[in-house]
């Protein structure tokens, strides 16, 4: 009964005084390494010197309180000690745990050691398990964007320790604007890292390439590239025809109306209701001058953003003016102008005689 008040005890001052600085302590606790890697077997010493006591002390082991004395040779006597720990004792001196294998839900642990019937306990140790980075996925990735559309990309890490930095880059150039991350903490996992990219795009960037790189521990995962695909066009004003063209009779004429799109954009041309062509080009032959007037309308659609411009064009067309029948009194007057002209000169000349 006394051996277990006493434990509890010392458990009691273990769990309330953790963050005290205890000046120099008899029980010195140490890690088989920094920190310890998932799957890997992880080790904590506890070493109390020549002050042993009676060569038992107290393992304060992820807040659960357990005792261990010396055995014989490197075996420990335990008592109520977890199972799922492996344990070696030595001189009454060396008190050894080892987790076989660690896994993330040991990380954030806290562990120390202290003499089982009193004395100052060790430091508290806080165990820090590492998971490591193996993908970094591009989880939203468009086929197609819209030019001048805000668009949001995102890469994500698989669960691991410590917290990844993501960079994105494009054309190898790394972006620094519109980028935004968090984490989310995954019970007995790791921590996955989640980056977005928020931005716009222009038909400059069709055809780049995008990556996102993420860095944990020294591994650097990036995913694979997303090549840019930019749909954009028509844009409006881009038809560059004139607006009116005067051609003579009989002349041929060739209307241009195509535009820069992605992807390609359809076309029609139409006089009134009736559609004339869905090329881009207007072609008219033998104009006659009763096409003289006629209004073409060209009609540029882009079906796949569902985005469409348009332009007119009006024909004149130019022709010599054709002499009228002439009326009756004005041949009688230029035949009797004819008539006079003739006769008077004639008069003239018998006159003299």
């Amino acid at each position: 009964m006394m051996r277990n008040s006493c434990l509890l005890l010392v458990c009691l001052s273990l769990l309330s005084s953790s963050d005290v600085s205890y000046g120099s302590a008899p029980y010195s606790l140490s890690g088989s390494a920094d920190h310890a890697d998932v799957d890997s077997h992880f080790t904590f010493t506890c070493d109390a010197g020549s002050k042993t006591g009676s060569g038992g002390m107290t393992w304060v082991a992820a807040r659960v309180p357990f005792a261990m004395s010396q055995g014989p040779g490197t075996s420990c006597v335990n008592v109520d000690d977890p199972t799922e720990y492996e344990y070696s004792c030595s001189e009454e001196t060396i008190f050894n745990i080892t987790i076989p294998s660690v896994s993330f839900s040991k990380h954030g642990s806290r562990w120390s050691c202290a003499g089982e019937y009193g004395g100052t306990p060790s430091i508290v140790m806080t165990l820090e398990v590492y998971v490591p980075l193996t993908n970094t996925t591009m989880a939203i990735r468009p086929t197609s964007i819209v030019s001048g559309v805000i668009t949001v990309l995102q890469c994500s890490t698989n669960p691991c320790y410590p917290n990844a930095a993501i960079i994105w880059t494009q054309n190898n150039i790394n972006i620094t604007t519109g980028v935004t991350t968090d984490t989310e903490y995954i019970a007995d996992s790791g921590v996955i890292t989640r980056s977005n990219l928020t931005r716009s795009y222009t038909r400059a960037d069709h055809g780049q390439q995008i990556v996102c790189a993420a860095t944990s521990d020294g591994t650097t995962k990036s995913s694979s590239p997303l090549q840019l695909v930019i749909w954009d066009g028509p844009v409006a004003g881009s038809i560059n025809f004139n607006s009116t063209a005067t051609i003579p009779e009989g002349d041929d004429l060739t209307v241009d109306c195509a535009v820069d799109c992605n992807p390609p954009c359809d076309y029609a041309w139409t006089l009134g209701d009736n559609q004339i062509t869905t090329s881009p080009l207007l072609n008219l032959t033998d104009i006659s001058r009763n096409q003289d007037g006629n209004v073409y309308n060209c009609t540029v659609t882009n079906s796949a953003i569902s985005k469409s411009t348009h332009k007119k064009f009006t024909l004149k067309v130019s022709y010599p003016e054709r002499m009228s029948a002439l009326s009756a009194g004005v041949i009688s007057g230029i035949v009797i102008a004819v008539v006079l002209a003739l006769a008077i000169p004639t008069v003239w000349i018998l006159y003299k005689r």
